[in-house]
Order: structure tokens, then sequence, then C-alpha cells
């Protein structure tokens, strides 16, 4: 499916786990970009951003925000608490959800999301703490250029591989990417945060998949 490449720099971990029903009309579910996060990660608390997704010609624009929230050590290594917010009709408004990630391994130790009007849920996961599994897509670098997006001006390094161009900023955080087009998909900055919070509140309850069915069963989800 096509939708926000950058957002799926971070994002498609927190889908590592999920139920179908999380999954559909969603960005979350191209394990692809699960490849970009150690290329262009750049952790710093509080740090975030904000990234629309141009898509195809006549499809809607969509948009992807994202934070790294906190950080945390698991079993020694360390972990980061990362934060994704994206406008889902398919689920009734903003669905908020945050993984805690240690970015060398393949899958996240912890999951949890918010529906909108719902509480907290922590889903059960499978953490396989073993390296994340790279694909080796020739990545190269082109050169530097400055380039304009609706955040700003940016001096950056223009990267290059079998999937499109990436133009990166080592001023960003959390992930570098300023711009990035590849087939037919044009995803740009929009907003750079900082001193950024979870919106994720109140007391996590156990993962009940029947709260997801619901969201989806009343907007025509089957």
């Amino acid at each position: 499916m096509r939708g926000n490449r950058v957002g799926y720099v971070l994002a498609a971990v927190m889908l590592a786990a999920a139920p179908s029903a999380v999954a559909q009309g969603n960005p979350l579910d191209n394990p692809q970009m699960r490849q970009m996060i150690q290329r262009f990660w750049n952790p710093v608390v509080g740090s975030g951003e904000a990234y629309q997704s141009m898509g195809d010609p006549g499809s809607p624009e969509k948009g992807v925000e994202f934070a790294l929230i906190g950080k945390e050590m698991v079993q020694g290594k360390q972990g980061y608490w990362l934060e994704l917010a994206f406008n889902s009709p398919e689920l009734g408004g903003v669905l908020y959800a945050k993984d805690l990630i240690v970015p060398e391994e393949e899958t996240p130790r912890k999951v949890i999301f918010q529906l909108p009007g719902e509480a907290a849920m922590e889903m059960p996961v499978n953490p396989h703490p073993g390296p994340r599994k790279v694909r080796d897509t020739h990545m190269h670098k082109v050169g530097m250029e400055t380039i304009t997006v609706p955040a700003g001006t940016f001096a950056c390094e223009h990267w290059k591989d079998d999937d499109g161009d990436y133009w990166t900023s080592s001023k960003l955080s959390p992930v570098t990417m300023v711009k990035s087009v590849s087939k037919g998909d044009t995803d740009v900055l929009i907003k750079v945060m900082s001193g950024a919070k979870s919106h994720i509140t109140g007391a996590v309850k156990p993962w009940d998949p029947t709260v997801f069915m619901k969201h989806m069963k009343g907007r025509g989800g089957r």
C-alpha cells in the first residue's frame, strides 16, 4: 500500500505483532520501511516531526506525526519510547501509539495504543531481541544539496538506493529525513517540534481486541 514513507521509518515497527484490524487503512503496515530506522536514526528525547505524503496524483494527502518522548534501559540496552499520531477515519479519529524500541532489534519490547475516546491499552508482544535484519538496497551518497520544504530550508545529504532518493539533515530528530521520493510517493517534512510529551494519558489497560473491532464496525469495517 502507498502512504507516508517517512512515517514508516519508525511507525512500521509498531505493528510487528498487531492484529489485522489495526492494520486496515493506516500507514503502519509496510515492513520495507523497518529497514530505514538504523540509517536515519538520531534520538533526542523531546524531539518530534510531522510529515506529509503527497501520494499518487488524485489521491488524498496523508500525514503522520511522531515524537521521541522518553528512554528506558531494557536488559542492559538503551530503549526509546517513540509515539506516533495519525488520523484514521477507519478508527474514528486520531490514533496514538507508542513503542518501547531498541533500535538495533527487529521488534518492539512494548506496544501501547489509544483510540479516540478509549483508555490506553498495552498490546501483548513477543519480542525478538535479535538484531534487526537490514535489507541491502545499495544505499550510497549522491552529494550535498540545499532543499526547501514546508518546515524550512535545510542543507542536506542526498542519498539514493534501489527504492528511491532521500534528503537528510543531521539537525533533525528523531530521524534525519527532510524529504523522500520513491515510486510516485513524495514525502516532506512539514513541522519540527521540541519539548514533545506523550498524548497517551490515564491508566493503561490490558489489550482488548474488541475495542478495535467496535471502532472498525462503527465505520463500515469488517
